[in-house]
């Protein structure tokens, strides 16, 4: 019988997961049931997160994304300074996003297909005479952790988008417009909220 974990449930029979959306067979790496947004997903409607579980996740059975971990730069002034936009930087943190959304019909309806990808690089002075470099990594992180977050509400952002049905293409474009401008607005003001609640000591 199937038992209740949060929104998700596990059947012992079948050794089945449930991901919201569809039921999951971790021998097999697929679903057992269609894609619900159809050839919008792509061609194999089993597939689970592109073919690529190391890379990529999947945890409702729709958006389709990757977070990598961040890449730490311990630089002189100079890099830096290049690296940030900013001549006084002490450090900066620096993700890049990509998203896509893509609209299909799905049996006379219109569905959207989002997938999400962020990479983040980290700069450091190793040659600051206010801070040490560790001083400004740690500073950094708090950087990183706030667009973890933000990231993480553009997938449950695209989660809701993707369980959504259009009567047509407009609206699910219009749709999908609206998530780019969300996710883009997120990630524009995460370094002002940093500063402004947790602002650097030096």
């Amino acid at each position: 019988m199937a038992a209740a974990q949060g929104a998700a449930q596990t059947d012992a029979g079948s050794e089945e997961n449930y991901n919201i959306f569809r039921w999951y067979k971790s021998a097999s790496g697929r679903y057992t049931q269609a894609d619900p947004i159809g050839l919008n997903g792509g061609m194999n409607l089993y597939r689970y997160a592109g073919d690529d579980p190391v890379a990529y996740a999947d945890p409702l059975g729709l958006v389709t994304w990757t977070q990598n971990a961040p890449v730490y730069h311990g630089a002189k002034w100079d890099d830096v300074s290049h690296a940030c936009g900013d001549w006084t930087a002490h450090g900066c943190t620096a993700p890049f996003v990509s998203s896509k959304c893509v609209c299909g019909c799905d049996a006379g309806s219109y569905r959207a297909k989002v997938s999400l990808s962020m990479n983040m690089n980290v700069w450091a002075r190793n040659d600051d005479p206010h801070a040490s470099l560790s001083q400004i990594l740690y500073e950094e992180e708090k950087h990183v952790r706030d667009y973890k977050v933000r990231f993480r509400w553009a997938i449950q952002r695209g989660e809701r988008l993707e369980a959504q049905k259009f009567l047509n293409k407009p609206d699910c474009d219009t749709a999908c417009k609206a998530f780019y401008k969300a996710t883009n607005d997120d990630f524009m003001s995460g370094n002002g909220w940093v500063h402004q609640h947790n602002p650097h000591p030096f």
